[in-house]
């Protein structure tokens, strides 16, 4: 079989501001090619390692396995004030994938000078593990041969292999401008020398930017300029490109050599499969709270109970994901003790009945029922309704007391998926004056230590309408319009390159306790400022479970209950959910008093509103119901529980939230005006941030 060569410089989209095409592009080709790996490395960073990783995958499955070698095209200086220069970085094995991430984080923390600088001695202490390339023409060693100097080999001995380009890659400044591609193949063969003198493999690199020839132009476009010819080439191609050589050297330096570089990395995964943040006796602590809870309820409601913390805990099991609903209980007992509000969960969370026995979720998902929660006595009542705060009011038989009326009708399959595919997620809404002056970070450090949370990260890409203003601006300055279809294919060209790093909004993650987190997960500046704080190098959604990620959202609705319960002196939990006039009100004509704005939420446009879609109120029961389909139709436009993005328990608790603003509203007028104008004045400050 024919033996394909092996790309050892790459730049995808992540590059900042410099290649146009996505990890995912360039290992789909190289597969099609028959190339058995390719190196993924962008300047100065990581952030195309699990997009390079799942598309390997994907191949894998489609019966074209190809290697990713993970590495980074490192700028590099030898002190403080002398001037960086390029090393290619190629991860040889786990030791090597810690030592990058450590230099990743080093370079943005702390040697940040416009550009990530890796130190010399950072490199010398963190090498174990990598190997070391001579780079692309920005590059020590063909600077330094192109200038004519004469320490070359001590040069090269610094490098476990030597680079060379094609000579339309290169800029070099010699007399006679004809003799420049004479120049460049002239220093091409003192490195090959070099190499030969030395023993020490050189390879033919592309320092591709994008994946075929035509796509220069765009490139062309986000730079502002355009040098060289950096497309993905085949094998034939570069073989062509140095046959200037001899055919034997040119076999060697484009194949032999790269898939030899290629043979020296293993396997790996950027990224941690396993949970870092686990503990195994988590599973039994969950399980004896969830059955202590479960200990309250007597009666009819028993064997259900038991049937379905029997199957929710076996999803559990199966998954071990007992530690995240520990952390998500501990993490939602804080946030209330500190807002003084509940916590609402976002999404599907309270469909789960160990979320609601262990403290997460205040939604209960079993069937209507009504409890009685001074003797444990339970019925499931005869009559058909749909949320148990429509139950008629109703005395208990056994011991007199008023009973309690409750539970949701969700499916624990709503939160874990139908075969327990799904693991869990916790997202949590407080309020957000809660994250001022850093005091979520201080929850935090009381849960699980100093330094051991950090903000999750967020690529800041290129949007389709900024693309599409930036071909604009070209074609003005050219005073030349591109035909349709190729400026589609320049704005899916620059569509997705990275412009920075920021924060995700409300994204946290936990760092493993045992081992420095720079060695397991990169870190960096939020947009490379170190007056803002530090957050992962990876975005959040490219974290796999591995890592604990925590998702706490400031929310209107939080901040209006915040700030009524400390003004009028009457906690949240003293609402009573079953008053009829605070649903009569809820569904009443429109408020003259309260302004909205779309800055605000369904639930509280609802409460300052009232329901003024005069079909949907003439149809709805004056009950939660009601209010919980309402509040459906707000967030999409429609009633149906198959709505796309459909999540019941969401809309329960947006219901609940809106019931409890709704009965301040009712109660305390003219302290819920001041509390919403005063809500409305910082989500109006959060817009004209953002």
């Amino acid at each position: 079989m024919k033996k394909e060569r092996v790309e050892l410089s790459v730049h995808t989209k992540m590059s900042r501001m410099d290649a146009v095409a996505s990890a995912g592009d360039y290992v789909r080709a190289a597969a099609e090619q028959g190339q058995p790996a390719i190196a993924v490395t962008d300047h100065g960073c990581a952030q195309a390692f699990p997009e390079a990783m799942r598309a390997a995958e994907q191949c894998k499955k489609e019966g074209r396995s190809i290697k990713i070698l993970y590495g980074m095209e490192a700028y590099c200086a030898d002190s403080g004030d002398a001037p960086p220069y390029h090393v290619t970085i190629l991860v040889q094995n786990e030791a090597g994938l810690k030592n990058l991430y450590q230099l990743i984080t080093q370079s943005h923390l702390h040697h940040f000078r416009g550009v990530p600088l890796v130190t010399g001695a950072d490199l010398q202490q963190h090498r174990r593990g990598l190997l070391v390339g001579s780079g692309c023409g920005n590059g020590k060693l063909f600077s330094a041969a192109a200038r004519g100097e004469k320490r070359l080999s001590a040069i090269a001995r610094a490098y476990d292999f030597l680079e060379i380009q094609p000579v339309w890659n290169c800029k070099v400044v010699v007399p006679e401008a004809g003799k420049i591609q004479e120049e460049l193949r002239r220093i091409n063969r003192i490195i090959v020398q070099l190499g030969d003198d030395l023993n020490i493999p050189v390879c033919a690199t592309g320092n591709v930017h994008y994946l075929k020839p035509e796509d220069e132009q765009a490139r062309r476009i986000l730079r502002c300029s355009s040098h060289g010819s950096l497309y993905l080439r085949s094998t034939r191609e570069m073989l062509r490109d140095f046959a200037y050589l001899g055919k034997e050297k040119a076999r060697e330096v484009v194949i032999d050599n790269t898939n030899l570089l290629a043979e020296r990395t293993e396997e790996l995964r950027p990224i941690a499969t396993e949970p870092t943040w686990t503990r195994p006796e988590d599973e039994q602590l969950l399980l004896d709270r969830c059955q202590s809870k479960a200990d309250e309820y007597d009666g009819l409601l028993t064997d259900l109970i038991t049937e379905r913390l029997a199957q929710e805990s076996a999803v559990v099991k199966k998954q071990k994901s007992a530690s995240s609903y520990r952390i998500a209980a501990a993490l939602a007992h804080d946030l209330c003790g500190k807002c003084g509000v509940p916590v609402m969960t976002r999404r599907s969370a309270g469909a789960s009945l160990l979320a609601y026995f262990s403290g997460i979720s205040r939604i209960n998902p079993l069937p209507p029922h009504y409890h009685c929660r001074h003797c444990g006595h339970t019925e499931l009542p005869a009559c058909g309704v749909e949320s148990g705060f429509d139950l008629p009011g109703k005395t208990c038989p056994s011991c007199g007391e008023r009973m309690a009326r409750d539970g949701q009708n969700i499916p624990w399959q709503d939160f874990l998926g139908q075969d327990g595919e799904k693991l869990p997620d916790f997202d949590f809404n407080i309020p957000g004056e809660f994250f001022a002056q850093g005091r979520m970070m201080g929850v935090f450090a009381e849960l699980f230590g100093e330094n051991r949370v950090v903000r999750a990260g967020a690529t800041a890409t290129v949007s389709e309408k900024i693309a599409r203003y930036y071909i604009r601006e070209y074609e003005e300055k050219q005073c030349n319009s591109f035909p349709e279809e190729v400026r589609a294919r320049i704005v899916e060209c620059l569509t997705g390159v990275r412009c920075g790093v920021q924060q995700y909004p409300g994204g946290y993650v936990l760092l493993p306790g045992e081992i420095e987190s720079e060695s397991s997960l990169p870190l960096q500046y939020a947009m490379d400022d170190p007056g803002r704080e530090i957050c992962t190098h990876f975005n959040f959604h490219d974290l796999t479970n591995a890592w604990l990620n925590m998702d706490c959202l400031g929310y209107d609705a939080s901040d209006l209950l915040a700030r009524l319960c400390r003004e009028t002196g009457c906690e949240v939990s003293c609402i009573d959910l079953y008053d009829r006039a605070v649903y009569d009100s809820l569904l009443a004509k429109p408020s003259t008093t309260a302004a909205t704005d779309s800055l605000f939420s369904c639930a509280v446009e609802l409460v300052l509103n009232g329901l003024t879609d005069r079909e949907l109120r003439s149809s709805l029961p004056r009950n939660f119901t009601g209010i919980r389909k309402a509040i459906c139709h707000l967030q999409n436009g429609s009633v149906s529980e198959n709505a796309p993005g459909y999540h019941k328990a969401y809309t329960v608790e947006l219901a609940m939230a809106a019931v409890e603003l709704g009965w301040y509203k009712l109660r305390f007028p003219e302290e819920f005006e001041r509390a919403c104008r005063c809500t409305y004045k910082n989500f109006e400050r959060k817009a004209l941030m953002l």
